[in-house]
């Protein structure tokens, strides 16, 4: 009641009450929600951090404030802004990269998330296209973040919860925001997700550059050979970097499958995706975390070539030794 208050306030444009009304309660998820929330309407980025960051001190196990705050430090998208997780917290998940998907191309950012990872990363929300992705990769995703190049939309969520989302009208690459309209005027929001875009933009290139994480695509309809092989050549431009695509199990591949295509190209496959029809829940958990853990495994043993990262045209997919590992046992946990 107290926090519905606070906001039908704000809402209102009286933030100054709001604000007054929040200190008349006590410590409360809610309250403090949408003290935050106050700011986050006014504009004032930083300072709806810092209430967070109060909050999160007055109220440390509660993971809505936690994921609040993640959020609102994705939209400042500054380096020192950024979560991360301490070293002895490290899970295998870190060694992954999303490049979004079709579908819910956010699927996999979910699960590193629900398994202890949770990094900054330009198409970990992302719903992209292998052609325009390859694209985007062979231009170093320039313009990316430009407002001739962006759009601001909208989805519900509810019946009475709508977001904002961006589209990068170039590479149609579409994420979430996970800003409701109700918590920004949509041309303030739509300077701050230009800037949002830009600053993770350089931080995938320096990844990229750097090379020795895998690069996760989730594929709703399924990708062929040869279109995979495309986009680990695009991405073995920047340096030794491997591709995961991940897809549902059928008739031909068992869940917890792992296919090898070639040095660094695997294809995995897990029972369901998320919002699937049938009796599970959520993800396939445990069949991302086979295929993950076995696409790591191989990837870490096998030997660089002198030859391997090249700028030649693709290899013929056709010609590609072709391999499957079936998972055995359980999925390993995350270690952290």
């Amino acid at each position: 009641m107290e926090a519905a208050y606070i906001r039908a306030l704000s809402c209102a444009g009286r933030h100054e009450d709001a604000e007054a009304a929040r200190r008349s309660w006590p410590n409360e998820r809610g309250v403090w929600l949408q003290y935050a929330r106050v700011a986050f309407r006014k504009g004032e980025w930083p300072e709806s951090v810092r209430r967070l960051e109060q909050a999160r001190e007055a109220l440390p196990k509660d993971e809505a404030i936690v994921r609040e705050l993640r959020t609102v430090r994705g939209q400042l998208a500054e380096p020192e802004a950024a979560e991360t997780a301490p070293a002895t917290a490290e899970t295998m998940f870190t060694h992954f990269e999303s490049l979004g998907g079709t579908g819910i191309g956010c699927e996999f950012a979910m699960v590193q998330r629900r398994l202890g990872t949770d990094t900054l990363g330009l198409l970990k929300w992302a719903h992209t296209y292998p052609p325009a992705m390859i694209a985007a990769l062979d231009a170093e995703f320039e313009g990316v973040g430009d407002e001739a190049n962006t759009d601001i939309g909208i989805i519900r969520i509810s019946a009475d919860r709508e977001e904002y989302t961006t589209l990068d009208k170039r590479y149609e690459m579409e994420s979430q925001t996970f800003v409701h309209t109700s918590d920004a005027p949509r041309e303030k929001m739509f300077q701050q997700a230009c800037r949002r875009l830009r600053f993770p933009r350089g931080k995938l290139l320096e990844i990229l550059r750097a090379g020795g994480k895998i690069f996760v695509y989730r594929s709703e309809e399924g990708v062929d050979d040869a279109t995979l092989v495309r986009i680990h050549q695009t991405l073995s431009r920047y340096g030794r970097n491997p591709l995961l695509c991940v897809m549902r199990a059928g008739t031909a591949y068992e869940p917890r499958t792992l296919r090898v295509l070639g040095p660094g190209i695997f294809v995995g496959y897990v029972s369901h995706f998320l919002n699937d029809a049938g009796d599970h829940h959520g993800s396939d958990i445990e069949g991302w975390s086979t295929v993950c853990a076995k696409a790591l495994k191989i990837w870490q043993a096998t030997p660089v070539a002198a030859d391997e990262v090249t700028n030649d045209a693709p290899p013929d997919a056709g010609k590609v030794q072709v391999r499957a590992v079936k998972a055995k046992g359980k999925a390993p946990k995350a270690v952290g």
